[in-house]
């Protein structure tokens, strides 16, 4: 199936501030939803115990016995957890085999995805649970901790932990992810380990139970894997390192033209998830292993205290060198879990031209297609760059993704990002490119007729407008709202400065557009012997006059909402021409008509 990742934008900023993003308020914005991040609740005395004792193992299950576990149902007889042992049945890209510690002895595993017969919208709920058996119990230890591995792939499903102190009187819910708030990115990373802090509902208790709920609400989500499930007392000492950050202005970029470096800034959420304060914490920066290196201020992170903290690099401005940073946090204790302490970033570097956010990958992934709800196919997609001295931009290069269609037309656009609505406003676009077999998967040089000025101290766009199916390359995760990060991605079906309501995304897969700043570009035509041409009467009853100009024969085709052909003709044009086309027989809606490289739109009545 086909399931295109878009969450509603919402442009938001951590607890740090940079720089002079503005921050666009949009239609329907949804909830971020941060699986990892929960607040820690305050529990016990602080200590300065400074050795690594690690907590005690209250409870474990590896997932591999079916008689461990209850299995509820209230949806359809189908569908419910099951213990699986095939490592290999994650249907996401990356989550398999599932490479939890256990896996290969079994994992608890729903999937709403692949039960026979579902579709899309049929109006068929799944909500089903799975719980421990036999309480356990944790008194005589009041900070405790639950953790497991898991897999997931979110589409509009609900995954929930729900802990009770008391033999399942009552329950408290721990959220993974909701219907409406969509986590960022998609999917987990393979086995990844997820921890709640536990202690003010089954700390001290003799009846805990634990429970995984899964929620569907129309029979079409993907799935979920939970395996090796602990319980434990919490660590002393034992700093995690969260919403790990790199970039200027809060923008974290893959290529920086050498006209445009800032200051870099990397910043880490600290959490103090032990039972101990951590004094003198530091956030290192080791930069191509030891080139360069940076730290913070010394500080202390007091227990259940989540602090930012931060340094600063500005890279020289030495062309085509790869950076590779890896972040680290530490203080004067020895961590009970150093795995969760460091971060290494995607490498970046310094260019000679070109601006970017995408991870540059030698093989594009799929961003979106056309089509909204059936009917609206228009949309333009992109990334915004800050510009800190003034420069000329003169091409956006693009890589055209798989499965866009041979034949199909896009265009570069422009914008400057503006503090008040519609906070896009239209500067530039290139004359529409027509792909062929050779695009798929490659950059096209999208050129501007002229050098367009960009002026420092100013946010700007740059994307791609198309007017029926297409897949721009995608490569990297984007941020999205609620982290350090600006959000930076975005797609707007319509355009930017005016779209369909409640249809302006942000998208956490980088769609791969960068600005271009080469001079040599400079008075390229892209378009040689351009055909001139009008379409009257726009609208119409199905009946089109196209007056042509033009000293030679002319492509002419026309393509519905779903980039299905109606009509290809050649048109032998000397001068000007008048040409006649027909769509009476086909339904009244709108149709894209292709003259040479330019594309408008027809509307049938």
């Amino acid at each position: 199936m086909k399931k295109i990742y878009l969450c509603a934008l919402a442009l938001s900023v951590g607890s740090l501030s940079f720089g002079q993003h503005i921050k666009p308020s949009v239609d329907n914005p949804f909830d971020s939803q941060k699986h990892l991040n929960f607040k820690k609740q305050k529990e016990g005395k602080p200590n300065t115990i400074t050795n690594n004792d690690k907590g005690a193992l209250l409870y474990s299950n590896t997932c591999s016995t079916a008689g461990d576990w209850t299995f509820t149902n209230a949806s359809i007889p189908a569908l419910d957890w099951v213990i699986e042992s095939d490592v290999n049945i994650p249907s996401a890209s990356g989550l398999a085999p599932f490479t939890s510690t256990t896996a290969s002895n079994g994992f608890l595993h729903i999937s709403s995805d692949l039960v026979p017969g579902n579709t899309d919208n049929n109006g068929t709920p799944v909500e089903v649970t799975a719980r421990i058996n036999t309480s356990f119990s944790t008194v005589g230890y009041a900070n405790i901790v639950l953790s497991f591995q898991q897999n997931y792939r979110w589409w509009q499903d609900a995954r929930e932990v729900r802990v009770s102190g008391d033999n399942g009187v009552t329950w408290t819910t721990f959220e993974v992810t909701n219907i409406a708030g969509s986590p960022t990115p998609q999917q987990t990373t393979n086995g990844e380990l997820i921890t709640f802090d536990i202690s003010a509902v089954a700390g001290n208790k003799t009846d805990v139970l634990i429970e995984f709920y899964y929620f569907d609400n129309d029979f079409w989500g993907w799935y979920w894997e939970v395996d090796d499930v602990e319980v434990r007392e919490k660590d002393n000492n034992e700093l995690v390192l969260t919403d790990p950050y790199y970039g200027t202005a809060a923008y974290p970029y893959s290529r920086i033209p050498a006209s445009q470096i800032q200051p870099i800034d990397f910043v880490g959420k600290i959490m103090n998830d032990g039972i101990a304060d951590q004094p003198n914490t530091v956030l290192s920066v080791d930069i191509n292993s030891g080139a360069y290196t940076a730290a913070s201020t010394a500080q202390t992170v007091v227990v259940g205290a989540t602090d930012s903290i931060f340094t600063v690099w500005t890279p020289p401005a030495t062309v085509g060198v790869p950076y590779i940073a890896t972040m680290t946090v530490a203080s004067d204790s020895t961590d009970a879990t150093p795995a969760n302490n460091t971060f290494t970033f995607p490498a970046f570097e310094v260019s000679q031209y070109v601006y970017a956010y995408d991870d540059y990958a030698a093989a594009a992934s799929q961003g979106a297609g056309g089509g909204v709800n059936g009917t609206e196919a228009a949309y333009e997609a992109g990334n915004s760059f800050d510009i800190w001295t003034t420069t000329n931009l003169t091409a956006l290069d693009v890589v055209v993704g798989a499965g866009t269609a041979v034949g199909s037309n896009f265009k570069g656009v422009l914008y400057e990002v503006t503090a008040t609505a519609p906070y896009y406003s239209f500067m530039a676009e290139t004359q529409f490119y027509q792909t062929d077999a050779t695009s798929i998967g490659n950059v096209t040089q999208l050129l501007f007729s002229a050098p367009i000025t960009l002026n420092p101290n100013t946010t700007y766009f740059a994307g791609i407008s198309v007017l029926s199916e297409f897949y721009y390359g995608t490569s990297g995760f984007s941020p999205g709202p609620g982290g350090t990060a600006s959000t930076t991605s975005s797609i707007y079906y319509g355009t930017m400065d005016a779209p369909i309501a409640s249809m302006n995304f942000y998208t956490t897969n980088t769609p791969m557009v960068r600005m271009n700043f080469d001079p040599s570009l400079v008075g390229i035509d892209e378009v040689k012997d351009q055909v001139k041409f009008n379409v009257f009467p726009n609208p119409s009853n199905g009946v089109f006059n196209i007056n042509l100009s033009s000293n030679d024969n002319v492509n002419l085709t026309v393509k519905n909402v779903v980039g299905q052909t109606v009509v290809s003709e050649t048109v032998t044009v000397s001068g000007n021409t008048n040409h006649k086309i027909s769509l009476t027989d086909y339904s009244k809606g709108i149709y894209f008509l292709t003259v040479g490289n330019e594309t408008v739109k027809l509307i049938v009545e």
